[in-house]
């Protein structure tokens, strides 16, 4: 990259490469010192560290990122992005027989050109389709901090979904005219400290079909095939108090060892689901049986979580996703006491639920709990009570649709602010039922 000041504040640079391009722009004192500072040599972490040692007020490592990403937009730096799965990327997508993906939980964010696309189509579809449900193309909601922009699903389902099931917009707009987020689901791509993550949600009602039969998906044409030209990934910490930080403070650094230590654990060859809930709080045990104090208050906190779910608007009886879910709901309700006598689980019902677990913990859905260890307790119980409540777990080769379908809608539940308390009074009560597997 060539460059001289032509002004103060403004920089006219020309960027050799196929094709050379001159562009020029203004930039503050401390993008312009980013730019210099990109040699292709140091990392974004070294021009963090290097800001600092300038005397420029950097709070975050995250700041920095989204200077690049500023930059990147006017062509002004071109980004190597370090993309990466926790396991191969396979799915099969089944929405003409589903549609729970348009059901049940909220899809955003969208970008404003986004929204403004929708309410566009809104308008066009009244005509096109007049059985499509009232109401605006979007609403606003609270994410973290910020107000963000989702598709309206007040009506318990996607303003957009048909009584076909069907998206009317991909009917009449194309796969390519829906928001970025749709395309991509269950395909989620998120920004860590170390690059992007790009994984399957285990929200996605089908996942438990294809994970292991689907053909690989290559992560250059799948991003090619949605027309983007970087992974359209949000920066996701694992500080609880600031999601979007990227800054390594002690709760960030010891949710990093929890996280590490269970993609290792959840990694090893062969392991069993009873092993892998032995060893989750930190210390790994192999060939143990569960201790019957654990599944006994498993079973009574499963019990007590009807009273205590606050069902949202997106639950509406009048979806199925929500009438799945209340029977579900119910039959935690009835779980004997004591409990059944533990099953161990089979392949394929052990392989998916290392797999679902691996993808929670691995795309950061731990987030929204105190720690990843707490988040991943929440996800054994209900994982647990899914079994626990599903008579077939297989379908011939593969997990049984009804078992799969409520891992799925446990992972949905639990995905909403403060859902550990449908579990755990407080820390002291988790610290209690913790000790549970030590004994």
């Amino acid at each position: 990259m060539s460059w001289t000041i032509d002004e103060a504040g403004a920089l006219a640079y020309t960027l050799t490469g196929p094709p050379p391009r001159s562009l020029s722009g203004n930039f503050n004192p401390g993008m312009l010192v980013v730019v210099l500072l990109a040699d292709g040599r140091r990392t974004m972490g070294d021009i963090y560290d290097r800001l600092v040692d300038l005397g420029f007020s950097m709070q975050d490592p995250a700041d920095v990122l989204l200077i690049f990403q500023a930059l990147e937009r006017i062509n002004a730096v071109a980004m190597r992005w370090h993309v990466e799965s926790f396991l191969p990327l396979r799915h099969i997508c089944y929405g003409g027989e589903c549609g729970e993906c348009c059901e049940g939980h909220l899809v955003g964010p969208l970008s404003l050109s986004e929204a403004k696309r929708l309410h566009e189509q809104r308008e066009a579809l009244k005509q096109l389709e007049p059985d499509l449900v009232d109401g605006l193309a979007t609403m606003e909601v609270q994410d973290e901090q910020e107000p963000v922009l989702a598709i309206n699903f007040l009506p318990g389902h996607c303003v957009f979904f048909g009584k076909d099931r069907l998206c009317a917009v991909h009917r009449h707009y194309g796969l390519r005219s829906k928001p970025l987020i749709c395309q991509l689901f269950p395909v989620r791509v998120l920004q860590t400290e170390a690059g992007f993550r790009v994984g399957i949600s285990p929200q996605c009602t089908m996942t438990h079909r294809s994970f292991q039969t689907a053909e690989p998906l290559s992560l250059p044409e799948f991003f090619e095939s949605v027309g983007v030209r970087r992974p359209p990934g949000a920066i996701v910490g694992l500080d609880p108090s600031r999601v979007r930080s990227l800054r390594a403070t002690p709760i960030f650094e010891n949710n990093l060892q929890q996280e590490s230590y269970f993609l290792s654990l959840v990694a090893i060859e062969g392991l069993s689901f009873t092993d892998l809930i032995n060893s989750s709080t930190g210390t790994l045990q192999s060939g143990r049986p569960l201790p019957s104090a654990y599944l006994a208050e498993v079973s009574r906190r499963l019990r007590r979580f009807p009273e205590r779910y606050r069902h949202s608007p997106l639950d509406l009886p009048t979806s199925r996703y929500g009438q799945h879910v209340r029977r579900f709901i119910a039959d935690l309700a009835r779980l004997p006491e004591p409990p059944a006598p533990w099953i161990e689980p089979v392949d394929p019902v052990r392989a998916y639920l290392l797999f679902s677990l691996s993808q929670f913990v691995y795309l950061r859905e731990t987030s929204r709990f105190p720690q990843v260890e707490t988040g991943i307790q929440v996800a054994l119980i209900g994982l647990i009570g899914a079994l626990w409540t599903t008579p077939e777990w297989t379908d011939g080769d593969r997990v049984h649709d009804e078992l799969g379908r409520r891992m799925a809608y446990w992972y949905r539940m639990i995905n909403v602010a403060r859902s550990y308390q449908f579990l755990f009074d407080d820390a002291d009560d988790y610290q209690v039922f913790r000790g549970l597997l030590g004994e």
